[in-house]
C-alpha cells in the first residue's frame, strides 16, 4: 500500500475525517499552530502514536515505519493550519513530509 498525502480545504475535511472513522483509520491530527518545532513535533507524534523512544528523527523514523502496536491496519495524519505547522523550519517541514509518503 502507498501512503498518499492530500489538501483539502475545510469542507472536505469534515466529510473527509467522517469517511476516516466510517473506514476504521487510526487518525492523528496535528495542530500545525501548536507544532511549530521539530522538538514539538517529535513530542507530540511520540505521545500520540505511543512510541516507545522519540528521541530523534531516526528513532522517529523507524517506529513510524513499523506501528505494528496500532490495532487499526489503516492510519491518517491530518495537518491542521499546514501553513503554520514547522514554520520555524521549513527544511525540517519538507523531511517530515516526505518521511510520511
Amino acid at each position: 500500500m502507498e501512503n498518499k498525502i492530500s489538501f483539502v480545504d475545510k469542507v472536505e475535511l469534515v466529510s473527509l475525517k467522517e469517511r476516516l472513522n466510517d473506514l476504521n483509520y487510526f487518525v492523528v491530527t496535528v495542530p500545525g499552530k501548536k507544532v511549530r518545532t521539530f522538538r514539538q513535533y517529535l513530542n507530540f507524534m511520540g505521545k500520540k502514536f505511543k512510541m516507545p523512544d522519540y528521541a530523534g528523527f531516526a528513532a522517529y523514523s523507524d517506529w513510524m515505519t513499523d506501528l505494528s502496536w496500532i490495532p487499526n491496519q489503516k492510519i491518517a495524519v491530518i495537518i491542521n493550519k499546514y501553513d503554520f505547522f514547522m514554520n520555524k523550519n521549513p527544511k525540517l517541514k519538507r523531511l517530515i513530509m516526505d518521511s510520511l509518503k
